[in-house]
């Protein structure tokens, strides 16, 4: 887990808060939402990410560097990846 801001509110998955897996067969830590392929990474995206659960919204947040998941809905890895 990584809190951005310690204690401090909001503390929500996805906006402050976000999980990471340690893999230990080899060795490396992945960001929760991390998938081998665009296509998964966009299907994990949208139903974990996307409907306000916040849960696998690490790798977006790495990846596209931004929290518009937050804000709109209409978000995809392979197309528009912010509100404006």
């Amino acid at each position: 887990m990584l809190n951005l801001n310690g204690w401090r509110k909001p503390n929500q998955l996805g906006n402050d808060f976000f999980y990471f897996y340690y893999i230990p067969t080899y060795n490396f830590i992945r960001p929760a939402g991390w998938q081998p392929t665009e296509a998964k990474k966009q299907s994990i995206f949208q139903q974990n990410c996307l409907n306000a659960n916040g849960y696998m919204c690490a790798n977006w947040f790495l990846e596209k560097g931004n929290k518009d998941y937050l804000k709109c809905k209409d978000l995809s890895y392979t197309g528009k990846s912010k509100c404006k």
